[in-house]
């Protein structure tokens, strides 16, 4: 990071850069075989679905969110309350 900063202010395409926290952690991307816990149920990073290689997440916690709103959906209108 610290280079490629230095590069965008040698090419002029920023004038001054001041790195004023550095901050890194895990990006959960495993995809947790203990989703649900009682009546709790975790998408997104929560569960691992982050992008193994990006680290993004929207669009998989989207689309985790869209099957469990889906899920949940189904299971009101059959009055079936267990997973």
């Amino acid at each position: 990071m610290d280079h490629f900063l230095d590069h965008l202010v040698e090419s002029k395409r920023l004038a001054y850069v001041e790195i004023v926290a550095k901050t890194g952690g895990s990006i959960p991307c495993e995809i947790s075989q203990n989703s649900v816990l009682g009546n709790i149920l975790l998408v997104g990073d929560a569960a691992g679905h982050a992008h193994p290689i990006t680290g993004a997440g929207i669009l998989n916690a989207a689309i985790g969110e869209k099957w469990l709103g889906e899920l949940l959906q189904r299971l009101l209108r059959e009055e079936t309350y267990t997973i």
